[in-house]
């Protein structure tokens, strides 16, 4: 369902992602991968999965940024990307579903392990 402008959309937020990356600057890189997600729901063309995402996004940000801070995500994450990205402008439905659920599945376990290094210690 992506469009060719969709796809170039995608890979010129990784270059930029990239770039962010290397000034270090969390904030810009936190609010680019929020745009291409956004970028990734619309080409969905599901409306009701656009609806909820809109309704979670403080909160996925705030996910986000704190997933990504963890030392060597940024890096996981961009080539997660780039690996859904291309699977997606081969139009492998498959292949993208294996990316989307892997990227879904770091993600969690990275803001599993912040999270449970930022709790106290029992005693």
């Amino acid at each position: 369902r992506i469009t060719d402008e969709e796809l170039e959309t995608l890979n010129g937020y990784l270059l930029e992602i990239g770039q962010h990356i290397a000034n270090n600057d969390m904030n810009k890189i936190v609010a680019v991968d929020t745009a291409f997600h956004d970028v990734l729901y619309t080409a969905s063309r599901n409306e009701r999965l656009r609806s909820i995402i809109n309704n979670l996004r403080e909160q996925m940000t705030t996910i986000r940024g704190r997933s990504m801070s963890y030392p060597g995500r940024l890096v996981e994450t961009m080539d997660e990307h780039r690996i859904l990205v291309e699977a997606i402008a081969a139009h492998d439905v498959e292949r993208a579903q294996y990316a989307a659920r892997i990227h879904l599945e770091n993600a969690e376990h990275t803001l599993m392990r912040s999270l449970s290094e930022h709790m106290p210690k029992k005693a």
